[in-house]
């Protein structure tokens, strides 16, 4: 083998290094602003959280839950879900895993049940009676989540699928 065949390879090798590090570079600058834009995110979430409780609360104090809940008492249920299963940043769950968050209506006033599924297996239900006990027992982007769906009636899909859930495929 000549020299200037090794030449070349070393060229074509300090090409393909040089394409691999800005790649990199760019991967990592990419990261950098994803990583920016979360804690944005997460700082909006934070500021918005507590309104977003109120109106939670407004609406588990108004005439649309009662109504739920009559409905839920009748039937003999325990529980709807009010939001799918969710991450803590606020985006619906690919499935039902751990680290994963769920609000449910549990018929009662006054009252809504935050779920985790939590590492070692299990979790945790907790009922929150207030706005702040919602705001302490969830993620803010959460809360935020079902300010949003609570506002806007996408609440009553889930619901629709819980109940699909209830009754079983046989239905």
């Amino acid at each position: 083998m000549r020299i200037s065949n090794l030449e070349r390879l070393f060229a074509k090798a300090r090409e393909a290094e040089a394409a691999r590090l800005a790649a990199e570079e760019r991967r990592q600058a990419n990261r950098t602003r994803e990583i920016q834009r979360d804690r944005l995110r997460q700082l909006e979430a934070d500021a918005r959280a507590p309104a977003a409780a109120e109106r939670v609360w407004h609406w588990l104090n108004g005439v649309d839950a009662e109504r739920l809940g009559d409905l839920l008492r009748a039937s003999g249920l325990r529980e709807v879900l009010l939001i799918p299963w969710m991450t803590s940043e606020g985006q619906r769950a690919r499935g039902i895993g751990i680290g994963a968050w769920s609000v449910a209506f549990p018929g009662r006033r006054a009252a809504l049940s935050v779920r985790r599924i939590a590492y070692p297996p299990g979790g945790r239900s907790r009922l929150a009676h207030s706005p702040t006990g919602l705001l302490n027992t969830s993620p803010t982007r959460v809360v935020v989540a079902l300010d949003r769906a609570l506002g806007s009636g996408r609440y009553l899909g889930t619901v629709r699928d819980s109940l699909r859930e209830a009754i079983g495929p046989d239905a």
